[in-house]
């Protein structure tokens, strides 16, 4: 279903039980196309990508490998979560997780094709950078439900 004034970032993150803000870790989102009317979308990564931000990505797939190098290059570590959402809110729709180093390979190995949406969990705490909060792992952890 369509509903007027949800953003397909904010559905698919809801669908695929994605937090995209918690108190300590994860303070800002950031919406971000793949690419524009002219081609590859340029950005400053060096500003965006800071501790306590998830990147909304849409329509990402084939930009996958130069943001994927993008946000290496700046310092992002490599073991930061990527949850991908492939047609995201239909009965066809998949959940894929990886890492930012593993990003790539995932996507050509699962065959994932747009529409989809990669967020990319940069975490404040670098304890829980590694932990992918997603679906059950977060509502099973204690100490991040202690956090909520």
């Amino acid at each position: 279903d369509i509903v007027p004034g949800v953003t397909s970032a904010t559905a698919c993150a809801a669908e695929a039980r994605i937090p995209l803000t918690h108190r300590e870790e994860v303070r800002s989102v950031v919406f971000l196309t793949g690419h524009s009317t002219e081609g590859p979308a340029p950005y400053d990564w060096s500003a965006l990508a800071r501790p306590g931000t998830v990147f909304a990505l849409y329509m990402a797939v084939k930009a996958a490998p130069r943001i994927q190098a993008s946000l290496l290059a700046v310092g992002v570590p490599g073991d930061t979560p990527v949850t991908v959402v492939e047609k995201g809110c239909s009965e066809a729709a998949r959940t894929v997780h990886a890492t930012l180093a593993t990003l790539s390979t995932t996507l050509k190995r699962e065959q994932i094709t747009n529409p989809a949406l990669l967020f990319v969990r940069y975490a404040a705490r670098p304890k829980l950078q590694s932990a992918a909060l997603t679906g059950a792992e977060r509502h099973e952890s204690p100490e991040l439900l202690a956090a909520d």
